[in-house]
């Protein structure tokens, strides 16, 4: 009669537990990976939005130079003058008047023209 033959031990629990670490070995640096690639991707994108606000900035302070020369050479003097004549028909006064208020205001009176009065 034969003996019964012995079975080798069974190496599957061994392999199994191997190849879980494997697996998650490899699923662990895939997560930091992406989570890596995820902040890069999130710098990159502020670093355009940052680029575009800067060229936006550079932008409104020209148009602003722009608009403070114009309010220059709108406020001149001669402009003033040059439209008071032309368009409003103004004519400069006959004779100067000046009035001293401080001569003029006393206290309870309001100085019109060249009068007082209460």
């Amino acid at each position: 009669m034969q003996q019964s033959k012995t079975t080798p031990p069974r190496e599957e629990p061994k392999d199994w537990i191997t190849w879980s670490l494997a697996l998650g070995s490899f699923a662990a640096v895939f997560m930091l990976t992406m989570v890596f690639l995820c902040q890069y991707a999130i710098l990159v994108q502020n670093h355009y939005r940052v680029v575009a606000l800067r060229d936006h900035q550079k932008a409104l302070e020209r148009e602003k130079d722009l608009m403070q020369l114009k309010l220059q050479s709108l406020s001149s003097l001669e402009r003033v003058e040059a439209v008071a004549k032309d368009r409003l028909k103004m004519v400069p006064p006959s004779q100067r008047q000046v009035l001293d208020l401080r001569k003029i205001q006393v206290s309870g009176q309001v100085a019109i023209g060249s009068t007082v009065k209460n």
